[in-house]
């Protein structure tokens, strides 16, 4: 069975945001989810994180890039991590 046909696999996606205004950031995201809906979802994830709902936040990209397994079915935020922000 190739992976793309495993019911027990959904796809993996890497997302980049980044916002604009006074906390610039630059965030990666590892997403695995059913559907089409990964910047979405990673956009939801930082907006809560940041809890500042003025914060302009945009995908500077994404990818599939792999496989995670589905378990509930439900999309799951597998990483994430400042690439340029607070912790820098």
């Amino acid at each position: 069975m190739s992976l793309m046909n495993n019911p027990n696999l959904m796809t993996l996606y890497h997302v980049l945001l980044e916002t604009v205004g006074t906390q610039q950031l630059i965030v990666s995201y590892e997403i695995a989810t059913p559907d089409f809906d990964y910047v979405d979802i990673a956009k939801a994830h930082l907006q809560e994180t940041l809890a500042d709902p003025n914060i302009y936040i945009y995908s500077g990209g994404s990818s599939s890039i792999g496989h995670h397994p589905i378990g509930d079915g439900s999309p799951v935020v597998v990483e994430w991590e400042y690439v340029v922000g607070p912790t820098q």
